[in-house]
């Protein structure tokens, strides 16, 4: 049955290698002075509404420790990102102001550059500006998009290379394609998915072995020095890759982030996947596209909060905009009240669904980034007012952006020879014994009991009834603070033997 399968497929490519080579080698991009405009005005605007949107405040802890790594010029950790710490470095040290707002800052540009690419990509295939307007409007407000656009983690950058390797390798740039495929991959390994996808729209030898050389001798010039780390760390690749899929979980988190990305564009990117089938000259794209998915959701899909398949909704926003302008077309034939009607009903559709979705986005950023500051604000108050001995209780991302904002250094300074804990933080996983080692949990409890022993002021950085119940029995006074909570001891009454 596979077998089967697999030389059908092969067949098929090699029956449109042929058409698909003049396909490609036929591309011309209409470069002209409107499409330079419209590719510079979608770049400046989105820009600057992300950069309204981007709060000083960083999403999650690992963002805090790639901060942190950049801040230290230390890039001989967690190597599998060293492309990410390299474009931060730059833009830390040429823009003033708090790192955590510069890298956000820094997900925002490349973000909107990768917009107007989109458009000059869709451009390029479609050679239509409307559709190539639309496909940029349908990324521009794609929630999954606009959230790893705004907060500084790496699947953004590490997106707008691979997007950019596929816009040079359409117009035949090989070793422009590996320059930018090379530093995709260094920012975000999954990057490395994309190749059955580069092989399909081009599979001519010369190319490819241009492409490879320049990928092969830039990734092993920069990786060489940290191999073992890249390969071994703890977040090493040969690690990431060996955690097993479950394809239930997997299909079902990419369900849920194509009804919240593409929202009131679903019915559009169906009508694109017709659209695809109806143009044989975008067949070719059109298994590329499948390719890039296959293999990001199978070789991809090992953690729940990772967007792997980031540049694939970038091309189904492409589909999208195919499928925009299969129900213009659908329109123009049944519509018989004039040209000017059919462009308005076409208009209004187009802007009801491109409102409401913003909105939509609007909203939901908004509350995150009210979640993102209220916690950075709390743990700045905290470090303000509470005693010098004091406990955090956390989960692991929790703590890892209280010791950033509190301290502003890496909690791994300050670990012990477990290499887990900090002074003033235990990992709440830890403590209730559903993660880590044997070892970690039982040095979690014997701190969490020598705290409470010695009637240490303990900040929980979530509701726990468990944490709560035991604190109370020990006599403390459990108390909401902003978004967490603290306990502090009670002063016992004295005794009349006492008095």
């Amino acid at each position: 049955m596979i077998r089967s399968v697999v030389l059908r497929f092969s067949k098929y490519i090699k029956a449109t290698r042929e058409s698909s080579d003049l396909f490609v080698d036929s591309l011309v991009t209409c470069y002209s002075k409107k499409t330079t405009f419209i590719g510079i005005m979608l770049l400046l605007i989105s820009f600057g509404v992300f950069a309204s949107l981007t709060p000083d405040a960083l999403i999650n802890g690992d963002a805090a420790l790639y901060t942190q790594q950049i801040a230290s010029f230390d890039f001989s950790q967690r190597t599998v990102h060293l492309g990410y710490y390299l474009l931060g470095a730059a833009f830390t040290v040429l823009l003033p102001g708090s790192n955590d707002y510069t890298l956000n800052l820094m997900n925002c540009f490349f973000g909107a550059l990768s917009i107007s690419l989109l458009y000059l990509m869709t451009l390029t295939l479609c050679r239509k500006q409307t559709l190539a307007v639309v496909s940029s409007l349908f990324w521009a407000t794609n929630f999954i998009f606009v959230r790893n656009a705004l907060y500084a983690e790496v699947y953004m950058t590490g997106t707008f290379f691979l997007l950019l390797a596929l816009q040079l390798w359409l117009l035949n740039k090989p070793v422009l394609t590996g320059l930018s495929f090379a530093l995709s991959t260094l920012i975000a390994p999954s990057s490395i998915f994309a190749v059955p996808c580069l092989i399909i729209l081009r599979a001519r030898k010369k190319a490819l072995l241009q492409l490879g050389a320049t990928t092969f001798v830039i990734l092993t010039v920069a990786l060489l020095p940290h191999y073992n780390d890249y390969l071994f760390g703890d977040r090493g690749l040969l690690i990431a890759a060996g955690r097993p899929i479950n394809i239930g979980s997997a299909i079902l988190k990419e369900c849920k982030e194509i009804a919240y990305g593409f929202f009131l564009y679903i019915p559009f990117l169906l009508a694109g996947i017709v659209q695809l089938v109806k143009e044989k000259r975008l067949h070719v794209f059109g298994v590329a596209i499948f390719g890039l998915w296959l293999f990001n959701f199978l070789l991809g899909e090992r953690f729940g909060d990772v967007p792997t398949q980031l540049p694939t909704y970038a091309l189904f926003c492409l589909l999208g905009g195919l499928g925009f302008h299969l129900f213009s077309t659908i329109l123009r034939k049944v519509a018989n009240r004039g040209r000017t009607n059919r462009l308005l009903v076409a208009f209004v559709v187009l802007t009801l669904v491109v409102g409401i979705s913003s909105f939509r986005v609007f909203r939901l950023i908004s509350k995150k980034n009210h979640e993102l500051v209220g916690y950075r604000n709390t743990v700045l108050k905290v470090s303000k007012i509470t005693s010098p001995d004091y406990l955090v209780v956390g989960k692991w991302g929790q703590g890892v952006l209280f010791h950033h904002y509190a301290f502003q250094e890496l909690y791994t300074k300050h670990r012990t020879n477990t290499g887990w804990f900090t002074e003033h933080w235990i990992n709440v996983g830890r403590l209730l014994k559903v993660a880590g080692g044997k070892r970690e949990q039982l040095e979690s409890i014997e701190k969490w009991q020598e705290a409470i022993a010695s009637g240490q002021e303990i900040w929980i950085l979530q509701k726990s009834p468990s944490l709560f119940s035991d604190l109370r029995k020990e006599g403390y006074a459990i108390e909401p603070f902003r978004t967490i909570y603290r306990a502090t001891k009670r002063i016992q009454p004295p005794t009349a033997n006492q008095a």
